[in-house]
């Protein structure tokens, strides 16, 4: 009698187990860890048959659990066996889903041994994205969003920087680096950018395609997080700026490429489950708990030695640019930040552009949409247009473009 009961808690807590994923699987609760809070049908019918699947099976657990007979000796072996095997399945359906995915669905962004991840080329979407409405993304040669004529005799000014600059929320030609070469008649415009990027893989990007553009300037985009993710240390303490993917770090003058870990960071680089779990516990984290940057100050030694490395990198990209003006900006600016980034760029020989986390901040004060938290902290259009503005401006008055009589309107 007390086998069978034995043996009816351990069949009814793998009915629980499986019932209960299949109640978190549902497309509600992981829509609110999208990026963007929306799921396309595919996605959303596979979400569906899974949920069922593991609803049925544990239901089935369940109601059978007195009717299913096993040796004694093995119903703790039975009861390993199959949460082993529900966890492989997990695994193996998550990697056929992300197969899947990455073979019939056009992703911004690929895997790269060297940069850690790249820009896709050739690459174009249409979609809905939450609250920007629907955007027509693309790229061209080598994940360029823009690349224009090499040959050129107008002044080539090659753009680089992160998500900002690459613009998923915003349209081709709505960008700010658009709104400058629709503005000025004498520019030609070149622009990479990568979600998640840092300083040392935008030199890279500048060091691998400076030769085949030969620009005349260079316009680089800072954010807050760069100070985070150009440090190992940092990022891997950040549960908000944390990519959770491999990428190149310089530490001691030399660049070494690792994944940036809170606890067993190899495993949970290795397994897709393991992954996803810890992405997701992460934004939790955030969330209940906050993250280092909520703490973060330019006192902090973590923060030290990132902007120190912050400099290193921003030093090299002077060197290779040579005698070519770089000219950089930042689209926000936190309190912790301070003026690290106009220091650094004082520093080097690099101008600076001020002013344009304060033109947002403005704007929003004046009741203008320039981003649509919680779902997306990026620009819009207008946002854009207020950067493209200001840059505009500096370019003109710094003599890096000649004054243009063309004027463009913006529906």
């Amino acid at each position: 009698m007390k086998t069978r009961l034995t043996k009816e808690r351990v069949f009814f807590s793998l009915g629980i187990v499986f019932i209960f994923a299949g109640i978190i699987c549902n497309t509600w609760l992981l829509a609110r860890f999208s990026p963007d809070g929306i799921f396309d049908f595919s996605t959303k019918l596979k979400i569906w048959i899974i949920e069922v699947f593991c609803i049925a099976v544990g239901f089935c657990l369940i109601k059978y659990r007195s009717s299913i007979k096993l040796p004694r000796y093995r119903e703790i072996l039975f009861s390993f066996v199959t949460f082993l095997l529900f966890i492989l399945l997990f695994e193996g359906g998550l990697r056929v889903f992300y197969f899947i995915k990455h073979k019939t669905k056009e992703s911004e962004m690929d895997f790269a041994d060297y940069l850690g991840w790249e820009s896709t080329p050739d690459n174009f979407w249409k979609r809905e994205v939450k609250g920007y409405g629907e955007i027509k993304y693309s790229t061209t040669r080598y994940g360029f969003r823009v690349f224009g004529d090499v040959d050129s005799k107008k002044t080539k000014i090659f753009v680089i920087g992160d998500s900002f600059t690459q613009g998923t929320t915003v349209s081709d030609g709505e960008t700010y680096y658009d709104y400058l070469r629709k503005s000025n008649e004498d520019i030609e415009i070149f622009t990479y950018a990568c979600g998640g990027y840092g300083s040392l893989q935008e030199y890279m990007i500048l060091d691998k395609y400076y030769d085949v553009i030969k620009p005349h300037v260079i316009l680089w985009q800072f954010c807050s997080n760069d100070i985070i993710n150009n440090d190992f240390d940092l990022e891997s303490a950040s549960f908000r700026n944390n990519n959770q993917m491999r990428r190149p770090y310089l530490q001691d003058g030399k660049i070494k490429w690792l994944y940036p870990k809170q606890k067993s960071g190899w495993l949970v680089q290795t397994s897709y489950l393991l992954r996803l779990l810890d992405i997701k516990m992460n934004i939790l984290r955030a969330e209940k708990y906050g993250s280092i940057e909520d703490t973060l100050s330019n006192t902090h030694p973590l923060f030290i030695r990132a902007a120190k490395t912050t400099g290193e990198i921003m030093s090299s990209v002077k060197k290779r640019a040579s005698d070519v003006p770089i000219v950089a900006f930042s689209t926000d600016k936190p309190t912790w930040l301070g003026d690290t980034y106009f220091e650094i760029c004082e520093k080097n020989g690099i101008h600076y552009i001020p002013g344009i986390p304060e033109a947002m901040e403005e704007a929003k004060r004046n009741g203008i949409i320039i981003d649509y938290p919680p779902y997306d902290a990026h620009w819009n259009k207008i946002g854009h247009v207020i950067a493209g503005k200001i840059i505009l401006k500096y370019f003109i008055e710094n003599k890096f473009i000649h004054s243009s009589p063309v004027k463009i309107q913006w529906e």
